[in-house]
């Protein structure tokens, strides 16, 4: 059985940085965003150091591809569950289905996708893409473990129907003031907007983990504070072994796609900068969302992550 560690959650929520730690691991070997990158090309920077068309990981990758006769690119490596070219169709097809949250209709609906011949096998050809993915990046590290932080959880729905994979889940969550915070400086998000979308991520990762029985949480504040702590943790949900964090991670050859972090960074260092930068008004207009949250979803597994950051 190959071991993959899915990771799900929210962007801006620490997984890059989350990966580069796991990669440190003989055992275990991550791509990051298991999609590919979408800005990628053969000039752009690997978190080796070298450009991706003279990296000789991503050089076996992209034999690896060839040889099963799959199509590669660096900003699509195949492994995106998609059957048509409209982004909005896609969602109705292989993850939620418009303006419902049922997993009974969902899976309905994945029994009815699988009937058509065309679209059945474009799955067939996907799952064949990521183990693909899979089987390279452990072959060229010699590791055991897959970590793959791509981060929707519908994906893993998909990840199930592949024979002789072994799916642990983990869920990555952030302080939602601090994910508000980096939506505003990056995606240009209201606060209102920010916290209504970390909500209902959450709830939508926690709604799809309930039809999996191997998952944990990890917080991103209690990753940087304690990392060996958290890291150890997580070698023991997966089935690797215990394995000490030097404190420096740059030390490892990565070949993470992601964010800059990769690139430039080399420990650990915690984003709090939400702190001072969210004003009153922000404050408590992401107190006002998860208050009324809570009031409409008061059994919702959220509740006890709002509790976790905020009390309530």
């Amino acid at each position: 059985m190959l071991k993959v560690l899915y990771v799900s959650c929210s962007s801006f929520s620490g997984s890059t940085l989350l990966s580069l730690l796991l990669n440190t691991h003989p055992d275990m070997a991550t791509v990051g965003h298991s999609n590919g990158w979408p800005l990628a090309t053969a000039e752009f920077p690997c978190s080796c150091g070298r450009k991706l068309g003279e990296c000789p990981f991503w050089d076996y990758i992209e034999k690896s591809f060839k040889d099963k006769g799959l199509p590669f690119a660096y900003d699509d490596f195949g492994t995106r569950y998609e059957l048509v070219s409209s982004e909005r169709i896609n969602r109705y097809l292989t993850a939620k289905l418009p303006l419902l949250s049922n997993g009974t209709l969902e899976s309905c609906r994945d029994r009815l996708v699988g009937l058509f011949p065309g679209w059945a096998a474009r799955l067939a050809r996907t799952d064949r893409a990521y183990r693909t993915l899979i089987d390279a990046t452990l072959s060229y590290h010699g590791a055991e473990v897959y970590v793959d932080n791509s981060h929707s959880p519908h994906t893993l729905r998909h990840l199930r129907r592949i024979q002789d994979i072994d799916l642990s889940v983990i869920h990555l969550v952030r302080d939602i003031r601090g994910n508000v915070y980096s939506r505003k400086k990056n995606s240009r998000s209201s606060t209102s907007d920010a916290t209504r979308l970390w909500l209902s991520e959450q709830a939508e990762i926690a709604r799809i983990l309930e039809e999996f029985d191997k998952t944990m949480p990890v917080f991103y504040e209690e990753l940087c504070e304690r990392p060996d702590e958290t890291l150890n943790a997580i070698c023991k949900f997966v089935g690797a072994d215990a394995h000490s964090f030097d404190g420096d991670f740059g030390t490892t050859e990565h070949h993470v796609l992601g964010n800059d972090m990769r690139i430039n960074s080399r420990r650990i260092t915690k984003n709090e900068a939400w702190r001072e930068a969210l004003s009153a008004e922000d404050y408590e207009e992401v107190e006002r969302g998860v208050r009324d949250f809570v009031a409409r979803h008061s059994a919702s597994p959220v509740c006890e992550l709002t509790r976790h950051y905020l009390g309530r």
